[in-house]
């Protein structure tokens, strides 16, 4: 499916019934089919729409600015267009920072959100971005992503899977990643914490993306979880530790019975 705004087409996938509906958000240099086993198993019980962001998969990707409050307006403009009532956001990587902004900008329209090891609450660490921005800056980018792809993947994830994911980064758009990673860098997370008032849950692994201790106190409501096994795309490789996490997630806030 797609669906037009200030004329760029976004892709996106819309199946199921039941509530809540939940709002699946990718993250840099992927596309919605990082999202799809928790889409897949998450339709059978609820309304699910997972969507391109703009610039990555089968969306358009104009020469202009890529920012977080961007891809957060894209995704109030699709949640009204779609008539997706007040979804649970749930987003990996970049997308977790774009469903911390939608908690903090657009509480009205959603009612929680899920991040999925989402760098938020980590200046120290998103220092760390600024080497590899410069990288994909230069004419060699694609190997600057298909190395920092693998090594995200982590060392016992799916062979055939880690050379999809990163043939799937190399192929956007170069003026796309760095002017994304451009927007990760120049979020607010701490502002954004300190505003958001909806029930959050940070899911991550035993690598660091965020002073979760620091997040919590910015955001008493927030719950966190801890995957074992796993490296950052953890949503393909364990995806049965996740939905389990996300679904008492859900019934914890009375979004979904114990039943």
């Amino acid at each position: 499916m797609r669906i037009r705004r200030d004329g760029v087409e976004l892709a996106y996938d819309d199946e199921g019934r039941g509530e809540p509906p939940l709002l699946l958000v990718h993250g840099w240099g992927t596309d919605r089919t990082v999202m799809k086993r928790l889409y897949h198993e998450a339709r059978r019980a609820h309304r699910v729409v997972a969507v391109d962001l703009r610039g990555f998969g089968q969306s358009d990707a104009p020469e202009q600015p890529y920012t977080i409050e961007g891809y957060s307006d894209d995704l109030v403009f699709l949640v009204a267009e779609v008539g997706l009532v007040r979804p649970v956001v749930i987003g990996h990587s970049m997308g977790g920072i774009i469903a911390l902004d939608l908690a903090a900008r657009h509480a009205d329209r959603i009612s929680g959100a899920v991040l999925l090891e989402a760098m938020v609450v980590a200046e120290p660490l998103l220092e760390g971005l600024r080497p590899i921005l410069g990288g994909v800056r230069t004419k060699t980018y694609r190997d600057v992503v298909a190395r920092l792809m693998a090594e995200l993947a982590g060392r016992h994830f799916d062979p055939a899977e880690r050379a999809r994911l990163v043939s799937l980064a190399t192929s956007c758009a170069q003026h796309v990643l760095v002017s994304a990673l451009e927007g990760i860098l120049a979020f607010d997370s701490i502002r954004a914490a300190a505003h958001a008032k909806c029930p959050l849950l940070y899911v991550g692994t035993s690598s660091t993306y965020a002073d979760v201790a620091r997040f919590r106190e910015l955001c008493p409501q927030l719950v966190t979880g801890h995957l074992v096994g796993c490296g950052h795309y953890f949503p393909l490789e364990v995806p049965d530790q996740l939905n389990a996490m996300i679904t008492r997630f859900l019934q914890t806030n009375g979004w979904l019975s114990h039943g």
